[in-house]
């Protein structure tokens, strides 16, 4: 959102704590400064944390595979996780990496909807590490 703003509407709706959606787009910048600060999401610590992206989510799918994740009922993991990989599928850049994983599997049955949509804004050498299947999101 540093980069781009023009998704933000796409990610609050009609409405946020009642400030219209155009109006809290245009309050949005300093929200987002200071969460870039409060979250150290400099582009070092970005890049960093997609290269260890395949890894992470790895290691979901083996918790997955292994029945602590998405069993039959949903338990808070489940929908902690979910909720975090379901807002990596708002970014179209990410997506088509993901999309095929069981953790995006995961994703999608504990938030069925997410609202937001990013267009690609990551450099392609970030991605990189994401471009190879991972031997865990083997089926």
């Amino acid at each position: 959102m540093r980069a781009n703003r023009a998704p933000i509407r796409s990610y609050m709706g009609r409405s946020v704590m009642g400030v219209p959606a155009a109006l809290a787009a245009r309050l949005a910048p300093p929200f987002i400064g200071r969460g870039v600060r409060v979250n150290e999401a400099t582009d070092e610590a970005v890049r960093a944390n997609l290269a260890a992206l395949d890894s992470l989510l790895g290691r979901v799918e083996e918790w997955i595979a292994a029945g602590v994740l998405d069993g039959e009922e949903l338990n808070a993991a489940d929908f902690q996780i979910g909720a975090s990989v379901r807002l990596l599928l708002t970014f179209q850049d990410l997506r088509p990496l993901l999309e095929d994983r069981p953790t995006a599997r995961l994703a999608r049955r504990a938030v069925p909807y997410y609202r937001g949509d990013a267009p690609p804004v990551f450099p392609p050498a970030w991605l990189e590490p994401l471009s190879s299947p991972s031997p865990a999101a083997a089926p």
